[in-house]
């Protein structure tokens, strides 16, 4: 077996290669530059409801046109809660109302603070009977069951006369 490749030495070669060109027709040139088109405006356009979706979450309506502007400039994370500290602190939205247990131990220690009591029992099943007496009833067979229960969760003791 002979080697046809004995003369060759890699240092005689020069690098003189000419680079090979794909040539295409004009027309797959502008199917590819309406496609790459088309890709960015889908890119831009899926950008676009990512951001409207992160600030509905976040409770604030992009299409608000008070917060339109704050839409339009907030750079920052797409988190909801990131947006909505933002936008509490812009002033766009007020903080999120205080629950019904957190209103109430607020208004405690307010009248604690003013030497007031707290509720008392009596007072509470007061409102209870209240809140009872304000529906109405087609007869008042209607409302014993709801009375006799507000006075069975308080352990009331009743004595009947006459």
């Amino acid at each position: 077996m002979t080697d046809t490749n004995l003369d060759y030495d890699p240092e005689d070669f020069e690098g003189n290669v000419e680079p090979k060109m794909a040539t295409l027709p004009r027309s797959e040139v502008r199917r590819l530059e309406k496609d790459r088109k088309e890709l960015a405006a889908a890119r831009a356009e899926l950008e676009s409801a990512r951001r409207q979706l992160a600030f509905s979450r976040a409770g604030i309506d992009p299409d608000d046109p008070a917060a339109k502007y704050f839409v339009k400039a907030y750079d920052g994370d797409l988190d909801p809660e990131a947006i909505r500290a933002e936008a509490v602190a812009a002033r766009l939205i007020g903080t999120p109302p205080a629950s019904s247990a957190e209103v109430a131990a607020h208004e405690g220690l307010a009248r604690a603070a003013s030497g007031a009591s707290t509720p008392s029992e009596e007072d509470e099943i007061n409102r209870q009977l209240a809140d009872a007496a304000k529906r109405h009833w087609r007869d008042a067979d209607q409302a014993i069951p709801e009375i006799m229960r507000i006075v069975e969760a308080n352990d009331i003791k009743l004595r009947v006369t006459g």
